[in-house]
């Protein structure tokens, strides 16, 4: 018994020297972003110029929105990080018909698993990373354009993936602040009703198809804490 408590009081002694040395192996970090999505939006946009046409009318086409972005990171050796976060497009335009306007949208709630890795650290000055993310879409799809004011919405649930890289701020911690770019490929075909009638394009018969894929940037900033 003496013996064991010794070796633990050895143990506990020698504990901080063991973290001086090392340093603490988990670190914590959050942040949130402001940014925009470019989104392909190509069948949908397809039939949003048809419909210019045959009213005879302007668009504006769907082909960017504004995102907002909010994440939490586990880094492990300062250097891998596992990623879970939550981002909410908006997106939205309208026909100029008179007397009331059409309009269409496509909101999306997205969630998010990843996991980055940091590639490239300047010290007092910027860390750059680069990672790869999965995403659960909750897509809704709404437009007035056959029930006058009344804007119908339809839903959809599906699955995505993007890669990024990011420099962040290393001289202000615990504060961080950074610039995410990256690449983003989610379509979504197949909006329901509340009886899971699929939704259709009235120019072409074809089941709606929503395609946020593209390009996104974020400004952000966040904090560290290791």
């Amino acid at each position: 018994m003496k013996r064991s408590m010794a070796l633990a009081a050895a143990l506990i002694a020698f504990c901080p020297v063991i973290a001086s040395a090392a340093g603490f192996p988990i670190a914590f970090s959050a942040k949130g972003g402001f940014g925009v999505g470019y989104y392909s939006m190509g069948e949908l946009n397809d039939h949003l110029t048809q419909m210019k046409q045959d009213l005879g009318t302007t668009l504006s086409e769907l082909d960017n929105g504004v995102n907002i972005y909010l994440e939490g990171r586990v880094w492990l050796l300062n250097r891998v990080a596992g990623i879970i976060g939550y981002e909410r497009y908006w997106v939205e335009t309208s026909l100029n018909v008179e007397p009331t306007n059409i309009t269409y949208k496509a909101p999306a709630d997205v969630y998010i698993l990843g996991g980055a890795v940091r590639i490239l650290t300047l010290p007092e000055v910027v860390d750059i990373n680069a990672g790869v993310r999965g995403s659960f879409a909750h897509a809704i799809y709404g437009t007035n354009q056959d029930a006058g004011s009344v804007l119908r919405e339809y839903k959809k649930n599906d699955y995505g993936w993007d890669i990024f890289a990011e420099a962040n701020t290393n001289f202000l911690r615990p504060v961080e602040v950074g610039f995410m770019l990256g690449y983003r490929s989610l379509s979504i075909e197949g909006f329901e009703d509340k009886f899971k009638h699929v939704v259709n394009f009235s120019t072409t018969g074809k089941p709606v198809t929503v395609d946020y894929s593209g390009a996104f940037f974020y400004l952000t900033a966040g904090v560290r804490l290791w």
